[in-house]
């Protein structure tokens, strides 16, 4: 039991990481984190594999900040592209864009000329594909970087990006570190402005598990890639690692996590004594020695290592300190998996105390019911303090607030806002008279494949779906939309005026014509499925409809920036088997509906709003047409009224699909 928890936890991996690096290569204050600054770097990027990758430049001031991207590619020059981010403001930016569709792995550094704040989201777009992750860029390079966790075998494998953007070749020697007491190098050489990847099973021979140390005569910039198999999807996440050796390290461990285990790593020739003290939320902390033989990891189960066997630990633990007593220093690495309910893997690289004395910290938010957002706040004193956590929308229009008395060793978890916004971020404030660590920490669920749209119905096997088994109330809308633009139009309007949120089924033919329209649909924040390329469409053979569907995507890629997939339909939602396999292979799950008001039948609105309350239900999938700009401006406010008065919550499709898994 206890091993499926963490195989299907494996599969949300999501990981935050504070760096802060150490020796002659110290960042500059605010630097690093969740705090503004004018330089960020990527070592990690990727339009190749199948995966998508899009910054978050999040503009926090008063004043508008112009910021220049800078793609490193392995065998070519840079390729600039400049943003400009208004004030209190942000900007989602496609790679893929940039790099014009070009599939390519790549590293990036961010320049602006007054502070930002930046974020990476690299994920998959195929089925079978769960590979997401949502990292905070990193301010200083480090001539060492150390990743306690990783695996050369059939069923997993991790990939390290290196990148140099400074302006002197670069000799990296990465090394292998087992359970063998012996390691293995390769040396890479790397001019400046270049990134390289390397996959360590072609490299390494060990079949396993394993540690990674990397060493330079320059400072570079590194990130770890580790994928998985299970159950026949593909999973992994990228991470930075740590940039350093300390003597000793704080490791964040959410007290709602079922399982968890800190990775040490010595990559030294003679061993180390290590103690973990566990900072207890009942005020007190519990101390376990452990030997990490030379050139070698360490990984320490917390089954029964915190207070014995047969003891619960979970919620009783918030902070683990790892401290070396002599030998060489160590790197340190805590993996965090969450219940069965609610999976999420929370990934904590060991650093030094940081306190909570420089001004706000700010999250992005990610608009995806897929992932859960939260604030996290440890005290690792031994007393209690108070502590005051805000999150204010980008807008201004949404403000939380929390005061908490922290135990000895506890931590908070706040969750963090939500809003209507394609882009927005929490600020959060912790009054600097006491000392407590901060940790900002997104968790994403098992089921999601993607990270633009959650693949619900391939995570549950399921190669169409007309609604969702659930008792939340909430329900999805969904419009099929072919010819009028200016109805089209008037269900955006409506849609901006009220704050709901729907998903658009656009046909080909419509998106070539009207690209400015789906470009809004998207960048207002809802989200776009696929209708195939003509209405005739249904009447096509399985091969034509596939080949429009791809059709009907590119145009849509290429009109808004993102992907119809996995989401799509037919006119009148015919399907045969044999066409719902072709269409499933390609990538799509045929959606269709439970709640079918017979709009298209010209009632009068009335009637629409009645048939839809007598069928509707928690997880119903309701199908509407953009039919005329008059109808749609009496209709829309009428009948999303009525769901609500209901007691029903209008939420996206995809977050719809995912209670119903």
């Amino acid at each position: 039991m206890i091993a499926a928890v963490v195989l299907l936890c494996i599969c949300g991996f999501f990981a935050f990481v504070a760096l802060q690096a150490i020796g002659s290569v110290r960042p500059a204050a605010g630097a690093n984190g969740y705090r503004p600054s004018r330089s960020w770097h990527f070592a990690a990027g990727s339009t190749a594999w199948g995966m998508r990758t899009s910054l978050h430049i999040l503009n926090p001031g008063d004043g508008e900040a112009r910021s220049t991207i800078k793609y490193l590619l392995s065998g070519e020059g840079p390729v600039r592209k400049d943003v400009v981010v208004p004030a209190r403001s942000g900007v989602l930016v496609d790679c893929m864009g940039h790099l014009g569709g070009r599939e390519l792995t790549f590293g990036m550094s961010i320049d602006a000329d007054r502070p930002v704040v930046v974020s990476r989201e690299m994920y998959n777009l195929s089925p079978g594909f769960a590979a997401s992750s949502i990292e905070q860029g990193m301010g200083a390079p480090s001539s060492e970087w150390y990743f306690a966790e990783g695996a050369t075998s059939d069923t997993r494998r991790t990939i390290v990006f290196i990148l140099n953007d400074g302006s002197s070749p670069a000799q990296v020697t990465v090394e292998e570190l087992d359970n063998s007491g012996e390691s293995n190098q390769t040396t890479i050489p790397l001019d400046p402005g270049r990134s390289y990847v390397l996959d360590a099973a072609s490299v390494f021979p060990t079949s396993g598990d394993v540690s990674f140390a990397l060493s330079s005569d320059e400072p570079i910039y590194a990130e770890r890639y580790f994928e998985t198999a299970y159950q026949g999807l593909r999973v992994g996440c990228c991470t930075p690692g740590s940039p350093g050796l300390r003597k000793s390290t704080d490791l964040i461990i959410p007290t709602d996590a079922l399982l968890w285990r800190v990775e040490i790593v010595n990559p030294g020739s003679a061993g180390s004594s290590v103690e973990l003290q566990y900072h207890l939320t009942t005020g007190t902390r519990k101390t376990k020695p452990f030997d990490v033989e030379g050139y070698s990891r360490k990984v320490v189960s917390f089954d029964d290592e915190v207070l014995g066997p047969g003891e619960d630990a979970r919620g009783k633990v918030g902070l683990v300190t790892v401290s070396v007593v002599r030998g060489n220093d160590v790197a340190a690495e805590s993996t965090s998996f969450g219940s069965s309910s609610e999976c999420w893997v929370w990934a904590s690289i060991g650093r030094e105390s940081r306190r909570a004395d420089d001004g706000p910290v700010y999250l992005p938010v990610v608009n995806n019911p897929c992932f859960r957002q939260n604030i996290i706040v440890a005290n690792d004193q031994e007393r209690t303090v108070n502590t005051t956590v805000v999150g204010v929308s980008a807008s201004g229009k949404s403000h939380t607030e929390r005061n908490t008395e922290l135990k000895a060793g506890q931590c908070l978890s706040a969750t963090s806002l939500r809003t209507n916004s394609p882009l927005a971020w929490n600020e959060v404030t912790i009054p600097n008279s006491e000392n407590v660590e901060w940790s900002v920490v997104s968790s994403r669920a098992f089921n999601c494949l993607t990270a633009d749209k959650a693949s619900i119905a391939f995570a549950s096997n399921r190669s169409t779906v007309i609604g969702a088994n659930t008792t939340a109330n909430k329900v999805a809308l969904t419009f099929d939309v072919e010819g009028d633009p200016q109805a089209a139009k008037a269900i955006l309007d409506q849609l901006k005026n009220i704050q709901a949120p729907a998903t658009f089924f656009v046909l080909g033919e419509f998106a070539q014509s009207h690209p400015e329209l789906v470009r809004r649909m998207a960048k207002e924040g809802h989200e776009l499925g696929n209708l195939t390329y003509a209405h005739t469409s249904y009447l096509s053979s399985n091969s034509t409809i596939v080949s429009g569907l791809e059709r009907t995507d590119a145009a849509v890629s290429k009109a808004a920036g993102v992907s119809t997939k996995p989401y799509m339909r037919l006119p009148y939602g015919s399907m045969s088997s044999s066409l719902l396999w072709a269409v499933n292979r390609a990538g799509y799950v045929s959606v269709s509906w439970n709640v079918d008001p017979m709009e298209w039948t010209s009632l009068p609105p009335e009637q629409v709003v009645s048939n839809t309350m007598g069928e509707m239900k928690p997880g119903s999938i309701i199908l509407l047409y953009a039919l005329s700009a008059q109808r749609e401006e009496q209709e829309l406010p009428m009948l999303i009224k009525a769901i609500r008065d209901s007691g029903m919550e209008i939420a996206p499709l995809s977050e719809v699909l995912f209670l119903g898994h």
